[in-house]
């Protein structure tokens, strides 16, 4: 595998783990009535921006 599927694969693992803790948020969250979306949904912004910068920097390094 080379560098750059390597950074790939880590950017979609880092994006999988996100959504499976907000997953996993609102799972246990769910004998609230009213649960505030915007809680899940910064949680997620912030397991995700670095996965998503990741993945910008393997499409600009395998461009050149």
């Amino acid at each position: 595998m080379t560098p750059a599927e390597h950074r790939r694969h880590l950017a979609v693992r880092m994006l999988l783990g996100a959504a499976a803790v907000t997953a996993a948020f609102f799972f246990f969250e769910r004998e609230r009535p009213f649960v505030e979306v915007w809680k899940p949904l910064v949680l997620f912004a912030a397991l995700a921006v670095p996965a998503f910068i990741a993945l910008d920097v393997v499409r600009r390094r395998s461009a050149k």
